[in-house]
């Protein structure tokens, strides 16, 4: 064996790029402002790349070494094993903007587990297919608090993971579900900052399909059941506003005859179509609404067992002259 400078075979470089977290409501940080694959690089292009190869070599002049030290053109390095002339084994690759992988190599690809990191305090712990995220692995994003634990596919979160954006244990904010393609898609429950929770179906991002909503913070005490498109109540489903009763000085939310109901048609979250609106005060109406008010024909049934029936426009009863009012 011998040390020389020569430079190695095929080099399919690990993904790369900025780690950055995005802790909004409800956009969970996506692969566009995560580390980004760096493709391969073609046989070619790796040989004229390499400025000097610090390490072992064989006797048929292959790279061969446990732990040898390969400096490219553009300032890249490589420390680590060698195996037939190509990165096999453990070692570190470090571009000249600072981000680093280090892990396992199979012919110049990395493989298996391994972690990355950047500049920014992102980094990645889990394994890697081809050089990107594939199988479990925990992304830390650079707010120091973001981070999402679960499944990648093709550098992308796909399957079943849980996006936290902070371990606060009064205030938890996180979402737990299915994962398709990087976005939240399938089942899924989210938690927000301030206590409201939804738990139901999505579709690319968005609350879509069936699901339900509860809201507890911010002086609100709600729940709304049925379906939603494009993150919005949409199609079939129940509304209710409940009352709080006081039990050993605790708030308790009860659902209960004095408490307002709605039960009917949304459309991109309010009541519009035929529904059925029942009042606290024991007050009821079954008719049409447009825009969250009661408009066009139904009937309005008063606690005391009178009623109107007629049109009713922007919420108000449509009286003719001469009539009662």
């Amino acid at each position: 064996r011998r040390r020389a400078t020569r430079r190695p075979g095929a080099l399919a470089l690990p993904e790369r790029g900025r780690a950055l977290a995005d802790a909004s409501a409800e956009r969970a940080p996506s692969s566009r402002a995560m580390s980004r694959p760096r493709g391969v690089v073609e046989p070619s292009m790796a040989s004229v790349s390499v400025a000097e190869y610090h390490g072992l070599v064989s006797p048929a002049g292959w790279y061969e070494a446990a732990s040898a030290t390969a400096v490219f053109k553009s300032g890249h390095k490589y420390v680590g094993a060698w195996k037939a002339g190509k990165m096999h084994g453990r070692g570190r690759y470090e571009w000249v903007d600072g981000v680093v992988f280090e892990g396992y190599f199979t012919d110049n690809v990395a493989e298996g587990h391994g972690r990355y990191d950047w500049p920014d305090g992102g980094r990645y712990e889990g394994q890697i297919r081809k050089g990107k995220r594939h199988g479990p692995g925990v992304m830390f994003f650079a707010d120091g608090e973001t981070r999402y634990e679960g499944d990648w596919v093709e550098g992308k979160r796909h399957g079943r993971g849980r996006l936290i954006f902070s371990d606060d244990d009064d205030h938890p904010h996180f979402y737990d579900g299915e994962w398709f393609n990087d976005a939240k898609h399938g089942s899924g429950v989210f938690r927000y900052p301030n206590g409201d929770t939804y738990e139901g179906e999505w579709f690319r991002d968005s609350k879509h399909g069936r699901g339900t909503m509860r809201w507890v913070g911010d002086g609100r005490n709600e729940m709304y059941k049925g379906e939603w498109k494009d993150g919005k109540a949409h199609g079939r489903g129940a509304h209710v506003w409940f009352r709080d009763e006081k039990n050993d000085g605790v708030s308790v939310s009860r659902f209960s005859a004095s408490a307002n109901t709605y039960v009917g048609a949304f459309v991109d979250g309010k009541r519009h179509g035929h529904g059925v609106f029942k009042y606290a005060d024991g007050a009821k109406y079954v008719g049409d609404f447009f825009e969250d008010q009661k408009h066009g024909f139904g009937v309005y049934a008063f606690e005391d067992g009178s009623a109107f029936r007629g049109a009713f426009e922007r919420d108000r009863p449509v009286v003719a002259p001469g009539d009662p009012p």
